[in-house]
């Protein structure tokens, strides 16, 4: 119960954003390791920037629900 509390709103938020950046991308013809990479540092890079620096409360995504 404490790993969920503490890792359930970044890691979802990240996994679900990727994910869906992700599929995005490949649907628009990017290689799928590199559409893999971008999305991962964008979702992190945009969790870091609202969630920690800007303190806006994100969705969990997947694991949150």
């Amino acid at each position: 119960i404490l790993f969920h509390l503490l890792v359930a709103e970044w890691l979802g938020f990240i996994l679900t954003a990727s994910l869906l950046v992700w599929l995005l991308m490949w649907r628009l013809g990017v290689s799928r390791i590199t559409a893999l990479v971008v999305s991962v540092l964008v979702a992190a890079a945009v969790y870091h920037v609202f969630a920690v620096l800007l303190r806006v409360p994100l969705p969990r995504g997947l694991l949150g629900w």
